[in-house]
């Protein structure tokens, strides 16, 4: 087993993978996390987010359409960040920084994996819900306005 980590850890491919899903934590994840998560968070309405999913979208178009934003030798949180501030590990970041040169597909990895977090649409029609709970109001619902109105009732 300490092989194969020690294996994984010096493979090519595995530290690129690393790196783009550190490059995209460092730009997202936790800028979101940090505005999700904030001060005000008990006066947070999840259905007022919207202007904040449409700037994740935005900040990660810009990224494919420049990922020296996060993989250059001038790197810098005020462009790479998704909200321009310090990033939550800038070790991570500037480790990453250094190895670049020696990492020959990091940009086309890192531009396809931000390509795949831009395919939510698919993602949201195949875990689809409906608006409303109408659905689910059928002969159960009825059974159980009834059984509500009628307690003493016995299932026979």
């Amino acid at each position: 087993m300490k092989q194969n980590l020690w294996d994984a850890l010096h493979d090519l491919p595995t530290i690129q993978e690393l790196c783009v899903l550190a490059l995209y934590s460092q730009s997202i994840t936790h800028p979101y996390l940090r505005r999700i998560r904030g001060q005000n968070i008990k006066d947070t309405n999840a259905l007022h987010l919207g202007p904040l999913h449409l700037h994740v979208i935005a900040h990660c178009k810009a990224i494919i359409q420049d990922p020296s934003l996060l993989v250059s030798n001038n790197v810098s949180c005020i462009t790479g960040a998704m909200d321009g501030q310090q990033w939550e590990r800038p070790e991570v970041v500037y480790a990453i920084q250094q190895m670049s040169p020696t990492l020959p597909h990091l940009s086309a990895l890192l531009v396809a994996f931000f390509e795949g977090a831009l395919q939510t649409p698919a993602e949201r029609n195949r875990a689809r819900m409906h608006p409303t709970n109408d659905h689910n109001e059928g002969a159960l619902g009825s059974f159980r306005v009834t059984q509500r109105a009628n307690p003493a009732d016995t299932l026979r």
